[in-house]
């Protein structure tokens, strides 16, 4: 359409809640299915309702004019060309270019905004209203909880909005060192984090903590070892080094508590209490949600944070690296949550090893077994190879062990004392 030629607008609103979704300026064609669902006409509105976004295609460009931390509050149109905006911050803005049509076309001829209800209201030249709630704007988005799959190494983080996002690419198996995390510390903005083999292991940046504007975490995702998180004023605002939690101890040190004590995070570990500790006293304020403590309950694989306002959340799905020695007093099949446990029989006991259809077991997986009384013996499911020394399949001696090892395609290695 020339700039100098006056023809009949339409004016209609689009709406999306894919985050990341931004209006685009049509080059296709509707007829045959070049269209796209984000392609707008000039006159047209584009809101995004996850994101807090709006758009108006003008005749020059696509304008933005809604966000989270800038609200529009009111807007009229003048029945010429021109619709005149005024948002929660005092400013004036204007949006030229439209025309107003005749016969039995449909136009936008004015539009108010409720601050008290969020409610955007159009009207219609027919006398109609469209009206889109725009509540979503008025509060920040928020991490409320998430569940780590050991299976899958996928987080899943669940937000105040009742929306969810996944971070991929966590290791799901790790290898044992002596290296263990003995000491952290704040120094100026960073927490730095001492390990028995080094001091200053590693560091966390906090500074991007500090901020009390209504910007806010949208994305976070692996790169490598890193873990990276955007916010809505930046990409990649900050990141964590996963790199150093793949390391862990034989000596089976690890944290197992964490409280708030005054301004001080303390850390107790299974050799100690208040192994170490951190010191917030800089970066605390302001009206924040941050947690204050947690605790972890080695039954449920489960640690629940608790936060100032005295809110608490869980994450589930974090093993331990510790044997769980179990007692098995009758013969059954091997299950998911027999992994990295040390089965031990009170009677006579066999053992069915399932198929991969049946029970799903990751290449690697290890499961213990400690002969106590009576017998214990093994035997494979229906497609199940088990690998033993002259095919033998029952432990010998009492207080004797075995182990078997998945390879994967349903082939599992039995090794131990056996007759």
């Amino acid at each position: 359409m020339a700039d100098n030629k006056i023809e009949f607008s339409r004016m209609i609103t689009k709406r999306t809640s894919q985050i990341g979704n931004v209006p685009t300026i049509n080059t296709g064609s509707t007829i045959d299915n070049s269209w796209l669902s984000t392609d707008i006409l000039i006159g047209e509105v584009f809101t995004n309702i996850q994101d807090d976004r709006i758009w108006v295609r003008t005749n020059n460009q696509m304008l933005e004019f809604g966000h989270a931390d800038k609200q529009l509050i009111s807007g009229t149109f003048d029945g010429v060309d021109t619709i005149n905006f005024a948002n929660s911050l005092g400013d004036a803005f204007a949006v030229t270019g439209l025309t107003t049509g005749g016969g039995d076309d449909t136009f936008v001829s004015g539009m108010t905004f409720n601050d008290g209800t969020y409610d955007l209201t159009l009207n219609l030249n027919d006398g109609s209203n469209l009206i889109s709630n725009l509540g979503i704007l008025s509060s920040d988005v928020q991490v409320t909880g998430g569940t780590y799959n050991p299976s899958t190494g996928i987080v899943t983080f669940d937000n105040n909005d009742g929306g969810s996002f996944d971070v991929n690419g966590f290791t799901t198996g790790m290898t044992d060192t002596n290296y263990y995390t003995d000491s952290a510390y704040l120094v100026g903005d960073t927490l730095r984090f001492d390990r028995t083999d080094s001091t200053n292991a590693f560091s966390v940046d906090l500074s991007t903590f500090k901020d009390n504007t209504d910007n806010y975490t949208n994305s976070a995702y692996l790169v490598g070892d890193v873990l990276r998180f955007d916010r809505t004023d930046s990409t990649n605002a900050f990141s964590v080094d996963l790199s150093v939690f793949k390391d862990n101890t034989d000596n089976n040190y690890y944290t197992n508590n964490a409280y708030l004590s005054g301004n001080e995070i303390r850390f107790d570990r299974t050799d100690t209490s208040n192994a170490f500790s951190v010191d917030l006293t800089s970066i605390l304020g302001g009206t924040d949600k941050f947690v204050t403590g947690g605790t972890y309950d080695e039954s449920t694989s489960e640690v629940t944070f608790t936060m100032n306002d005295a809110t608490t959340f869980v994450v589930s799905g974090i093993e331990t690296s510790n044997l769980i020695p179990t007692i098995v007093t009758s013969s059954r099949s091997l299950v998911l949550t027999d992994k990295n446990k040390n089965l031990e029989n009170d009677g006579d006991v066999t053992f069915t090893v399932p198929n991969s259809v049946d029970v799903a077991f990751e290449d690697g997986t290890q499961i213990f077994f400690t002969k106590i009384t009576g017998n214990m013996s093994f035997t494979p499911a229906a497609g199940v190879t088990i690998r033993s020394v002259d095919n033998l399949l029952e432990i010998d001696r009492q207080y004797a062990g075995a182990s078997l090892l998945y390879v994967g395609d349903d082939v599992w290695n039995l090794i131990g004392e056996l007759k």
